[in-house]
């Protein structure tokens, strides 16, 4: 199996992960508990009209602290790569082909014939 697919698959959780955290954030309020804004200029309008959009919460990375202790656990467990890579394999479980299980080999001495008769007419 590629390891380019399991790297993908685990960018992909970690990317849902992300958007769980911060994708409904709130909008920010001052000290007495008025929303507050920022003032953009969008590139539509070339900067000539002013929009009004709301400032939100900051970022969150809280989910970080939890995947490293998780990763800890799991490195415990796995004292060796090769027994860590199978049991990825056992929770991933799906292995697409190769990409080149599909790729027809081209035999290069027919294409130069070709070309050759071609340019001679």
């Amino acid at each position: 199996m590629c390891s380019n697919y399991k790297r993908f698959c685990f960018r992909l959780c970690v990317a849902t992960l992300h958007f769980n955290e911060n994708g409904r954030r709130h909008q920010a309020t001052t000290g007495s508990g008025a929303a507050q804004w920022y003032v953009s200029y969008p590139k539509g309008k070339k900067g000539q009209t002013a929009v009004v959009k709301p400032h939100k919460t900051p970022i969150s990375y809280d989910y970080v602290e939890e995947l490293r202790i998780n990763l800890v656990g799991r490195r415990r467990q796995f004292t060796s790569c090769p027994s860590a890579a199978a049991e990825a394999d056992t929770i991933i479980g799906y292995k697409p082909p190769p990409l080149t299980s599909s790729y027809v080999p081209i035999n290069t001495e027919e294409l130069v014939a070709m070309r050759r008769s071609r340019l001679a007419n």
